[in-house]
């Protein structure tokens, strides 16, 4: 697609990046922008959305809020959320972001006329990552608090609540928590009470963490049902914060190591399966799987289970008794799971109307498994991984883009992720300047639209490729091909939402998300390109069929 600018859009633009960076940056010369997305916009971008990051950092939580008015001015937040169902997932990922920029300023920060400036923003980054990693204790641990009695319970409603109470499952380490916060926090920056939120629990902290690596001693809410989002980004984030920040920080590196052999041992311990010391009973379509006071949250989730058995191995001591049993289960994982792995992804429902939020997922967990995994393990795992490529290669997604070049270092796809996160500057100008984005309007004339449930079926064959459509009948409308980058509707994290079914949404002019979209996949491709280059390795096209508008 064309790539295309309106005067317009360059002026919110130039409004959007005119903020204060965070630290100094870096003072350019001409060698220095031989690097991919090094200088100009591409680094004022990420650096203006590091500096906006100050106002969505929230108990270490990255959060969308809302401005006092549409002038977005700094510090002026006056309200926080209302994702913090979604919170772990993002800071998990904005973990992963800050990872990669700490590593590739540390990298920098050793030689060079610019070592005194990369200093600074080493030391910025790894400030993010201990406020981060002082959150994801916390909410790894905080359930040790959750004390629950056999108390059973009829609510009214159609059809009624359940409840036996509790008393069977006590709160223990390893519960992961989707979010916590203060539960004495002001108004606008509270957690609104919900079925979901439990508490207060009282925290008083790990023994021997430093005050850098703690949230503060005292009573917290939080949001207890946790789904395989939150545990996508917190094992994506921890393991790239543990390979590339932890080696220089052994109380970060023991907090990693504790956090996720917690995680892991509490999952193994109930089968795979989440255990709630509430007791609710919640029955679909009656109620939430994840509310339930057991949820099957990887039992029929291979990826899932190879991943937190592989990142409980990875991180254990060599040699303790976790590291043994954490080899015998990862062994047995992958000669149960791998092949359930593809009968999961063939199962896996890529057509248009499917959550497309799925497809992100997967590319968190096959980034992290893959880049562990060595030998035939790998080449199993990436000729899994092509199941899902094959549906998602085309959709002009940066961050997909971003994943698939550190796999395999194939350049062509280093040039769309790059190609396309520059786009994305201008969809963050149109999206902030507030109101409705409504891409149906061109239907029949700029782009061509069918039904939301009609879709293609592609084959390759010797002579060429094959498509059988499927009709739909739905009277809303998608886009055949992906929707420009500037064109899409305001969202969370753009590269988790459809690029063809996403037709219309808008938000507020005081709305502002915090730009990881922008700045995971930004800081991950410097570090893979001038720290860290990935072997040349590309991945194999699966020979199974392709669905168009997925």
């Amino acid at each position: 697609m064309k790539h295309v600018r309106v005067a317009a859009t360059a002026l919110v633009a130039m409004a959007l990046f005119a903020q204060p960076a965070l630290s100094a940056p870096p003072e350019r010369g001409e060698d220095d922008c031989t690097a991919v997305l090094a200088c100009g916009e591409d680094l004022a971008a990420a650096q203006a959305l590091e500096a906006k990051m100050a106002d969505h950092l929230w108990y270490g939580l990255a959060l969308p809020i809302d401005y006092g008015t549409a002038e977005r001015v700094p510090g002026d937040v006056a309200s926080i959320g209302p994702a913090w169902g979604d919170a772990g997932l993002w800071s998990g990922t904005y973990l992963a972001a800050e990872s990669y920029r700490y590593a590739l300023a540390r990298a920098k920060s050793t030689s060079g006329s610019h070592r005194g400036q990369w200093k600074q923003e080493q030391e910025a980054a790894k400030e993010r990552i201990d406020t981060l990693l002082s959150q994801m204790d916390l909410r790894t641990n905080i359930a040790t608090s959750w004390h629950t009695s056999l108390s059973p319970t009829v609510g009214s409603g159609t059809p009624p609540t359940v409840s036996y109470g509790g008393g069977i499952v006590q709160g223990e380490a390893g519960m992961l928590m989707y979010s916590c916060a203060p539960s004495d926090a002001p108004a606008g920056r509270r957690m609104a009470p919900s079925p979901d939120v439990r508490g207060p629990f009282h925290w008083n902290g790990i023994p021997g963490r430093p005050s850098r690596l703690a949230q503060p001693a005292g009573d917290y809410v939080c949001e207890a049902s946790t789904t395989r989002d939150t545990y996508a980004g917190v094992l994506f984030g921890m393991l790239t914060a543990y390979d590339l920040v932890a080696p220089d920080d052994v109380a970060a590196r023991d907090l990693i190591r504790d956090d996720l052999l917690a995680m892991a041992d509490f999952l193994l311990k109930y089968g795979w399966n989440y255990a709630h010391p509430h007791g609710d009973v919640a029955v679909p379509p009656f109620g939430d799987v994840y509310d339930n006071s057991v949820t099957p949250i990887m039992v029929i989730s291979p990826i899932y289970r190879l991943g937190v058995s592989q990142a409980a191995l990875h991180v254990a001591t060599t040699g303790s008794t976790e590291a043994t049993k954490w080899t015998a289960v990862y062994h047995e994982e992958l000669a149960t799971q791998l092949g359930s792995d593809v009968v999961a992804n063939a199962v896996n429902d890529p057509t248009p109307t499917a959550g497309y939020y799925g497809w992100n997922l997967a590319h968190l967990m096959y980034s992290s498994v893959i880049r562990l995994a060595q030998g035939p393990t790998r080449t199993a795992l990436v000729n899994n991984f092509s199941m899902i490529d094959r549906q998602t290669s085309d959709d002009d997604n940066a961050w997909f883009e971003t994943v698939t070049y550190a796999m395999g270092g194939e350049p062509g796809r280093l040039a769309k992720a790059v190609t396309h996160l520059r786009q994305w500057r201008d969809y963050r100008a149109n999206t902030d300047r507030g109101g409705v984005i409504d891409n149906r309007v061109g239907c029949g004339t700029v782009r061509q639209c069918v039904p939301q449930d009609q879709y293609d079926l592609i084959f390759d064959t010797p002579a060429g490729e094959v498509r059988q459509t499927v009709p739909g009948s739905s009277s809303d409308l998608r886009s055949v091909n992906p929707l420009p980058v500037a064109n899409r509707v305001p969202t969370d994290f753009l590269w988790q939402r459809s690029p063809f079914t996403e037709m219309v949404g808008s938000t507020a002019a005081n709305h502002e998300e915090p730009g990881i979209d922008y700045l995971l996949p930004y800081w991950m491709l410097r570090y893979n390109t001038e720290v860290s280059h990935p072997a040349l390795s590309p991945l194999p096209t699966f020979a199974g069929p392709r669905y168009s508008g997925t």
